[in-house]
């Protein structure tokens, strides 16, 4: 204990603490030496060690990047785009169709005809789907005013204006409008 106002004393220590000997007799067993190589390695062993290091690490690289940072799906699409792509071609559906992979089709039927849909998801958030729906002979006579009022909505969306239009064609079935 310390009195008020007095300082703290330690102990005396003791005698130090010795270690039993050692001796020769003990009943554990010498640690084995490790045999260590001394001869030279060959500059070209470690040039050929090297490369391959080099070559593993730009393999696995090039998996992570290709699976995880930047997945593929712009290729496909850039592919798609350069005119490659699968073909979907159906003489009872009436039309053909190239889709960036593979497709699917899905069909019903309205009271002109059958509705064929074709779709593909090729991933990345990319979507493409064309559907062929038949009209009723009359459904030309509205186009041009169908087409007149969303050539004159886009135009408006980017503050733009039309100077001139061709009347629509239609051409084996399908509308077409220039301006």
């Amino acid at each position: 204990m310390v009195p008020p106002g007095g300082l703290p004393t330690r102990p005396e220590p003791g005698p130090p603490v010795a270690s039993p000997p050692v001796t020769a007799n003990d009943l554990a067993e010498p640690i084995e030496a490790i045999p260590v190589e001394t001869t030279a390695v060959s500059p070209l062993m470690t040039l050929v060690a090297w490369v391959a290091v080099v070559v593993a690490l730009a393999g696995i690289t090039f998996w992570v990047w290709t699976r995880w940072i930047d997945p593929p799906v712009g290729g496909t699409i850039d592919r798609y785009v350069k005119g490659g792509g699968v073909v979907f071609e159906n003489p009872a559906a009436e039309f053909r169709v190239t889709m960036p992979t593979h497709y699917e089709t899905s069909t019903g039927t309205n009271p002109w005809g059958q509705i064929v849909t074709v779709s593909d998801n090729p991933g990345g958030g990319y979507g493409f789907a064309v559907t062929k729906t038949p009209q009723p002979a009359s459904a030309l006579e509205s186009f041009d005013v169908a087409l007149n009022r969303l050539a004159g909505q886009m135009a408006a969306d980017r503050h733009a204006e039309i100077v001139h239009q061709i009347p629509p064609t239609p051409l084996g079935g399908i509308g077409t409008r220039t301006s």
